[in-house]
Order: C-alpha cells, then structure tokens, then sequence
C-alpha cells in the first residue's frame, strides 16, 4: 500500500525542508553498514534479514510505483507527502526544538 507518489529519499528530505523549515537530508548507509549495525544492537538474525531484504527492494526500484489501495480503503484519496508535511509542519518544528 502506498500514497498518490513515490519519491526518492533525497525528494522525501528535500520536502521535509522545505514545507517544515527542518533542515533533512538522507544519508546513504552502505547495506554492510546497516548490517553491522543492526547486529551490534542485537536485532534477531531474521528482523537484520529482513530489513536488508527490505532496503535491497528499494535500492532495485521496487518501490516505485502507485496503486489505489489506500485510496479504495480511506474512501478518499490519500494525502500527498506536500499536504501531510504542511499539516504537520508544527510538530516538527516542536520536535526539532526538542533536539
């Protein structure tokens, strides 16, 4: 299930900026490093796994395409990242504060 578009990480961040005045940025984590890092917190051997699996869908560009899933649930369509970001700028703002 998914929104009304798919968007890069970096677009992800470069909205975060602009629509919440939060300075974001996406940081590329090699997969080993995220694999070491994950064991090194003890994580089970099946959740490293399968968030490994999960980011190697994503890297190959599975997860870019759209459907209407979560519209046809909602009843209505879904908010786009613009519309959620601009409702919730305030929160972030609080939350970034709080840092």
């Amino acid at each position: 299930m998914n929104g009304p578009e798919a968007l890069t990480c970096e677009e992800v961040a470069k909205k975060i900026t602009e629509r919440t005045g939060v300075a974001a940025r996406y940081v590329d984590i090699p997969l080993e490093a995220q694999r070491k890092a994950m064991i090194d917190q003890k994580m089970p051997d099946w959740q490293v796994t399968a968030l490994i699996d999960l980011q190697h869908y994503y890297i190959n560009g599975q997860g870019d395409a759209t459907d209407r899933t979560v519209a046809e649930i909602l009843g209505r369509p879904p908010a786009t990242l613009d519309q959620f970001l601009t409702d919730s700028a305030t929160e972030f703002r609080s939350q970034a504060a709080k840092a």
